[in-house]
C-alpha cells in the first residue's frame, strides 16, 4: 500500500506520469491548442475574413471556452504586414480607449489632448501605416464588459477609411452577454456593421476525451489513454464541456492520483474535486427553470383563485384572518386590509409581501413626543414618511438603519462599471424591511453581504426596498450563483439586473429625499 504524498509534493506529479510539462495549466499556451471541436475551423475563418478586409467581426463563447487562446493564436497566425492592437481592459472609457490605441501604434500624445486632436493623430498614423503596406487589426478581449459609449466609439473607429480600404479592422471577443448588449437600441448601428459572427462551442463528451488525452501527450505522456470514456464523460458532466473547467478538474485529478500513489485514474479520486470548479449544465438548468416557471404559474393561479374565494366570504365579516407570508411565518391582519391586497389582482412574490399589513407597535419619535404630531425629528426621515406612509409603522432607529444601509449601498454600487451585473434577491415594502433584512442576514447559505437600497421611483408603487447580492461583470457567473440559491430564497423570484439601472434608481431616490 502506497503512503499518501503530502500536499507540498503535488507539483512533482510530472515525474510520476513521465510529463515534461504540466498538461492542464489554465493559460493560453499555444503548444496545447486543441484543433478539433471547430477550433481550427474558427481560426481559419477568422484569418479569411480579416485578410479580405471585413471591418468588424464578433466571436462569442461561454466563460472558459478558449476565446483568449483563439485570440492569441490569431495574432500569431497573421502575416507580418498586419499590425496588432490588443485591448484587454474592457473598463476603458471612450477617450481612454483612443489613448490605448495611440500607445499601441506608437503615437506620442499628451494626456490633456482634446478628443478631436487625438482622433486626427490616430487617422494620420493609420494612413501612414496603410501607405507602407501595413494593416491594423484591433483584437478586443472581454468586449461584453465594455460600456455602451465605448462600444459606440469602436463603431466610429471603423469609419476611418480610404476610398477603397478600412484603415482599422476590429475583432470583438466576448461572452454571450455581448449578444445581449448589442440588442441595446443605442448599439443598433454597431450590430449592423458586424459582418461575421462566430461562436466557440463547448466540447462534446467524445471531444472531452480526445482533448484530455491530447493535452497529456502534448506534455510527453507515453502511455495509453489516461482518461477513458467513462471518466471523460463524468468530467464533461462536471465541466459542461468548457476547457478551462476541464483543465482545473483534470489537474486536481492528476494530483489526487499522484497523492494516493496510484498509476491510473479511479472513481475515488473524484472526491478531491473542489465544488467551486464545477459548472452546471446550462441545458439542464434551462429545463429546470422552465419546469419551475410552469409550477409557479399554476401555483399563482391556484392561490389567486383561493384567495378571492376567501376574501369574498369574509368581506362582510368582522375580525381577523391568518395569513402566511412567503417565508412561512404566521401573522395577523385585519380583513379589510387583506381585502385591499386581493383587489389589486396581483400576487407579489416578494419575500415580505404581507409584512406591511401587520400593525406595528413601533412608533417613530416625532416632535413633542406625541404620535399625533406630524413632523419627525430627522428631516430626511420626515421626508421619507411623507413619501411612504407605511414608514410610519417603524421606529426612528430602524428607519435610520435603513437610510444608512441605503447610503452604503450607493457607495458600493458606484465602485462598479455600469455595464456589470448583480443579483436582486427581492423587493419589499418599507414596513417589511426589518424582517426581510433579519432573514437574509441570518441565512447560513448566503456567503456574501446583502446590500439594501431604497427605490423612490414613482413607478415602483409600494415595494420600495431592494435586497441586492453579489456583483460580477460575468452574467454567466451570476446565473450559476442564482441556480444554487436555496429554495426558500428562490420563492421571491430573484433575478440578474444591470448595475446601470440601479444607479438610475439611486439618482431618483436622492432627488426625492433632497
Amino acid at each position: 500500500m502506497h503512503k499518501p504524498r503530502s500536499f507540498m509534493e503535488f507539483p512533482m506529479y510530472r515525474s510520476h506520469f513521465g510529463l515534461k510539462q504540466l498538461p492542464f495549466k489554465n493559460s493560453p499556451d499555444l503548444h496545447f491548442f486543441y484543433e478539433q471541436a471547430s477550433r481550427i475551423d474558427i481560426l481559419n475563418a477568422l484569418l479569411y475574413v480579416i485578410r479580405r478586409g471585413d471591418p468588424i467581426i464578433k466571436v462569442t463563447g461561454e466563460v472558459g471556452c478558449g476565446k483568449t487562446t483563439l485570440l492569441r493564436l490569431l495574432a500569431n497566425s497573421l502575416e507580418s504586414n498586419f499590425q496588432i492592437v490588443y485591448i484587454n481592459s474592457p473598463n476603458l472609457s471612450p477617450k481612454d480607449l483612443l489613448f490605448h490605441i495611440a500607445d499601441e501604434l506608437s503615437v506620442i500624445v499628451k494626456s490633456d489632448l482634446p478628443k478631436y486632436s487625438l482622433l486626427k493623430l490616430l487617422r494620420e498614423r493609420l494612413l501612414e501605416l496603410h501607405g507602407s503596406g501595413r494593416q491594423v487589426v484591433m483584437l478586443v478581449d472581454e468586449a461584453q464588459a465594455m460600456s455602451v459609449d465605448t462600444l459606440e466609439e469602436i463603431r466610429l473607429l471603423s469609419n476611418i477609411e480610404t476610398d477603397v480600404d478600412k484603415l482599422i479592422q476590429i475583432v470583438l471577443f466576448g461572452q454571450p452577454e455581448l449578444d445581449i448588449a448589442l440588442q441595446n437600441h443605442d448599439l443598433r448601428q454597431l450590430k449592423d456593421r458586424i459582418s461575421y459572427h462566430m461562436h466557440v462551442p463547448a466540447l462534446t463528451p467524445d471531444e472531452v476525451k480526445s482533448y484530455l488525452n491530447y493535452r497529456m501527450r502534448q506534455a510527453s505522456y507515453k502511455g495509453l489513454d489516461f482518461f477513458d470514456t467513462k471518466f471523460s464523460r463524468q468530467i464533461h458532466k462536471l465541466s459542461s464541456g468548457l476547457p478551462r473547467s476541464i483543465n482545473t478538474i483534470a489537474d486536481q485529478l492528476l494530483m489526487a492520483v499522484y497523492g494516493t500513489g496510484d498509476s491510473r485514474l479511479k472513481r475515488k479520486h473524484f472526491k478531491n474535486i473542489s465544488p467551486e470548479n464545477l459548472v452546471p449544465d446550462r441545458r439542464q438548468s434551462i429545463a429546470i427553470l422552465l419546469t419551475l416557471l410552469v409550477l409557479i404559474s399554476i401555483t399563482v393561479f391556484g392561490v389567486y383563485r383561493f384567495e378571492n374565494v376567501i376574501v369574498n366570504f369574509l368581506t362582510d365579516k368582522a375580525g381577523y384572518i391568518r395569513v402566511v407570508d412567503s417565508i412561512g411565518s404566521l401573522e395577523s391582519a385585519p380583513v379589510e386590509q387583506f381585502t385591499s391586497v386581493a383587489s389589486n389582482n396581483q400576487l407579489n412574490a416578494d419575500i415580505t409581501q404581507i409584512n406591511d399589513k401587520v400593525p406595528s407597535n413601533n412608533v417613530i419619535l416625532r416632535k413633542g413626543g406625541s404620535e399625533t404630531d406630524n413632523e419627525l425629528v430627522d428631516p430626511v426621515l420626515n421626508k421619507l414618511a411623507r413619501l411612504l406612509p407605511s414608514a410610519g409603522d417603524l421606529s426612528e432607529e430602524v428607519l435610520k438603519t435603513l437610510i444608512s444601509e441605503h447610503e452604503a449601498t450607493e457607495e458600493w454600487l458606484k465602485t462598479f462599471e455600469s455595464s456589470s451585473y448583480l443579483i436582486q434577491l427581492s423587493t419589499s415594502t418599507v414596513a417589511g424591511y426589518p424582517k426581510a433584512s433579519s432573514i437574509y442576514n441570518n441565512h447560513k447559505m448566503l456567503s456574501g453581504k446583502i446590500h439594501v437600497m431604497l427605490d423612490l421611483n414613482s413607478n415602483t408603487d409600494k415595494y420600495r426596498v431592494k435586497f441586492l447580492y453579489l456583483q460580477s461583470n460575468s452574467y454567466s457567473y451570476l446565473m450559476q450563483k442564482l441556480s444554487v440559491l436555496p429554495s426558500s430564497l428562490k420563492k421571491s423570484q430573484p433575478f440578474i439586473t444591470p448595475v446601470k439601472h440601479l444607479l438610475k434608481s439611486l439618482e431618483t431616490t436622492k432627488q426625492s429625499l433632497n
